[in-house]
């Protein structure tokens, strides 16, 4: 190779004179070999010569075809560039730094190859010393994707935390956390922290036994020391600093990973709790907005008077406005005959738990959804409260949304006078003729031929039932 040029800061052989003399074409293409994945031999002109590689995954790009080509019509177009450059610093520095390029090939991801070009003294041609990158490639592939991964967990983590802050908040009852090794509070929730007239998280790192009134430290102290001994809660009664009344506090053991921390739950005086008796309301009505599921208060009619955030995402709805005065059955069910079922079950049981049916959002968009309901008739006029859950696609091979409601006769028979007979013998007309259908599907394995077969249908017509009762896949083939 040429001499070291000015600036180089590569370490090259003193004397390779003497140690290279008499080398012949063999060795020092063994040399190159030994040194790369894969040389090229390069000729004045740009064209490559001959090459060598070792690894037999190379051969599914075909590098003999590059024999005979022009070394830039083997790479991508962005690369041309690249292979120019390494041309004509060869010329005055023999040898390059390395550059990446990419060759192509059909049905298969670009190859990425580094390569230094050195030119030989006395010779015309040039030796291009490459290293396949494509490992390098995989391993940040990984990398990326266990980021990705990593980074959605994190996102979860940090909504189900601030799930969990925005509830513990809201307690109305005061709680602290508190370490089970050292006694100092961990965290601790507003009413807490109000209690005692601090700050919002001016109470963690504090010992908890510093928000107790010196002169009755010891029974908590007892309390404590018991949790520690025995493992099991303890009780006792203390006055807190800057407050005139006693209060009575529970000590309550709970396994956090690897060690046990303590929960201190405390119960306000009469004097406290007639003082918190002004925000109630306010924290019901907070709790109620921040609920994770989808929840709505409707009258006993059904007609919504309250949604909170989530059901009006699920919605799709931009303000309670759209929704406040209307129909809850707008939303729920395959049809009308679904809120009627739903709403005479409440009425009649008080509760009910599990109802199974679709969520239709403001752009007919329809979900499958589990629906626990309530009634409230303390007051007048009474109030029904609904939580609505998503239970996401559901399951081939499964019953269908409308198949797992609770359609007994009974169920039915209280309807009438509600709905009329006519909507009622069509509704379960449909309700049967859908099971039969998803009965037949899962008998044949899905097979549709057959299941038209065994229903003694065209299969034309069980394509038409099937798309009428969305359960989709009619179009393809056998």
């Amino acid at each position: 190779m040429t001499g070291q040029t000015e600036g180089d800061q590569r370490r090259h052989f003193r004397r390779p004179s003497v140690w290279f003399d008499g080398i012949d074409p063999i060795a020092a293409a063994e040399i190159a070999a030994a040194g790369s994945d894969i040389a090229l031999v390069i000729s004045d002109n740009g064209s490559v010569e001959d090459l060598t590689y070792d690894d037999p995954s190379l051969k599914d790009y075909q590098p003999e075809n590059w024999i005979g080509k022009h070394w830039e019509t083997t790479v991508t177009a962005e690369c041309v560039d690249k292979i120019r450059t390494m041309m004509s610093e060869s010329e005055t520095a023999g040898a390059t730094r390395r550059r990446q390029v990419n060759h192509p090939a059909n049905g298969l991801p670009d190859l990425p190859i580094t390569y230094a070009v050195v030119l030989v003294d006395g010779a015309s041609r040039r030796v291009a010393l490459g290293q396949d990158l494509r490992k390098y490639a995989e391993i940040q592939s990984r990398l990326l994707q266990n980021q990705i991964e990593m980074e959605q967990e994190y996102r979860s983590l940090r909504q189900a935390e601030s799930r969990y802050r925005i509830l513990f908040n809201l307690l109305v009852q005061p709680m602290i956390v508190v370490d089970g090794e050292t006694d100092r509070i961990l965290d601790a929730n507003r009413a807490a922290t109000e209690l005692v007239g601090k700050r919002p998280g001016q109470l963690i790192g504090e010992a908890v036994i510093s928000i107790f009134d010196r002169a009755g430290r010891k029974p908590v102290e007892a309390a404590f020391e018991s949790v520690r001994r025995q493992g099991t809660d303890a009780r006792a009664q203390a006055r807190l600093i800057r407050q005139n009344g006693p209060v009575k506090i529970d000590v309550q053991p709970f396994r956090d990973g690897e060690k046990v921390n303590v929960i201190v739950k405390i119960r306000k005086s009469a004097r406290v709790n007639e003082a918190s008796e002004a925000r109630p309301s306010l924290d019901r009505d907070a709790l109620f907005q921040a609920f994770p599921e989808a929840a709505v208060i409707t009258d006993d009619s059904g007609t919504i008077e309250r949604p909170n955030d989530q059901f009006l995402a699920l919605a799709k709805a931009v303000s309670p406005a759209q929704v406040v005065g209307r129909d809850l059955g707008m939303w729920i069910g395959a049809s009308p005959v679904d809120m009627q079922l739903l709403l005479s079950a409440v009425k009649e049981r008080g509760e009910i738990r599990n109802f199974t049916t679709v969520f239709n959002d403001e752009y007919g968009t329809a979900v499958p959804v589990r629906i626990a309901a309530r009634i409230h008739s303390e007051g007048l006029p009474p109030r029904i409260g609904f939580l609505i859950l998503e239970t996401g696609a559901r399951v081939a091979g499964q019953p269908s949304v409308a198949g797992a409601l609770p359609y007994e006769p009974a169920s039915f028979g209280e309807l009438v006078g509600r709905v009329p007979l006519k909507e009622l013998l069509r509704e379960a007309s449909d309700i049967i003729e859908k099971l039969c259908i998803e009965a037949a599907l899962r008998q044949t394995d899905n097979n549709r031929a057959s299941a038209a077969e065994i229903l003694g249908l065209s299969r034309q017509s069980l394509y038409i039932k099937m798309r009428r009762h969305g359960l989709g896949g009619a179009e393809n083939s056998d």
